[in-house]
């Protein structure tokens, strides 16, 4: 049996979620990131004694949909899913169920889904920090009911949210790029979508740009940022939307 952390994580959020998670199972898990465009996930093959955590951000209530299409190439085999939706504290509306859906496509078998907290990709100081030390006491805590239910051999699931037959259109966002930028290109090997051409790394193109937040995430000079008033709007709101802590929550 191997333990696979399978994740779409454009800022490092769902990646910490999955690692908790994942290492609870077992300290030699087998990482697959669903980021690069030019890799082959149709060569990811699992089997039915295999157990993947399968882990997305959630963007306006869903899943990715560059991130879902890349999930449903691999072959689960049959391998017992652990389905993991991370959210930056307001909610996560449909996408534990899309990630129930997409898994079945791919021909894993759910076993458990679990909504989960990250740092917010854009409003940095919602949910900032997470996941943190109580964060980690519970998600190990889930893994435990987990192992149980894995153990006794049970399947099926139920988690909240509706199906799309459509994947969600990913958007672009207004991404600027500063003086700073010294045209090092680490943002064009790293972009999900390949929107940062190679020949003009200064640049994004609006088209492909799926509104990540990945070239910001990792420009080592920091030369990539949102409009300080669309950061400002999206805390607002949020802070307005939920003001309080949210919880971790399981489904088995």
């Amino acid at each position: 049996m191997s333990i696979y952390s399978i994740y779409f994580s454009p800022t490092g959020g769902t990646e910490k979620v999955c690692d908790i998670i994942s290492a609870t199972f077992s300290k030699d898990y087998k990482a697959i990131e669903l980021i690069a465009a030019e890799d082959d996930f149709a060569s990811v093959k699992l089997t039915q004694d295999d157990i993947a955590i399968i882990g997305g951000p959630v963007y306006g209530g869903r899943i990715p949909g560059v991130a879902m299409e890349r999930l449903e190439q691999i072959s689960g085999g049959g391998a017992k899913a652990v389905l993991v939706a991370v959210y930056g504290n307001r909610a996560y509306d449909d996408a534990l169920m899309e990630l129930k859906d997409g898994s079945v496509r791919a021909g894993f078998v759910p076993v458990a889904g679990i909504a989960a907290n990250a740092e917010h990709s854009i409003a940095r100081t919602i949910a900032a920090g997470r996941p943190d030390k109580d964060d980690e006491v519970v998600l190990k805590e889930f893994v435990e009911k987990i192992k149980e239910k894995i153990a006794k051999g049970e399947t099926g699931l139920e988690v909240p949210g509706n199906s799309h037959d459509e994947r969600r259109k990913d958007s672009a966002m207004p991404i600027m790029v500063t003086e700073d930028c010294n045209e090092c290109g680490s943002c064009v090997d790293e972009c999900p979508t390949r929107a940062i051409p190679s020949d003009a790394p200064n640049t994004t193109d609006a088209e492909k740009c799926m509104g990540c937040m990945r070239c910001i995430s990792i420009c080592p000079n920091e030369a990539r940022c949102l409009p300080k008033e669309r950061i400002e709007g999206a805390t607002q709101m949020l802070m307005k939307a939920c003001p309080d802590r949210s919880n971790n929550e399981l489904f088995l």
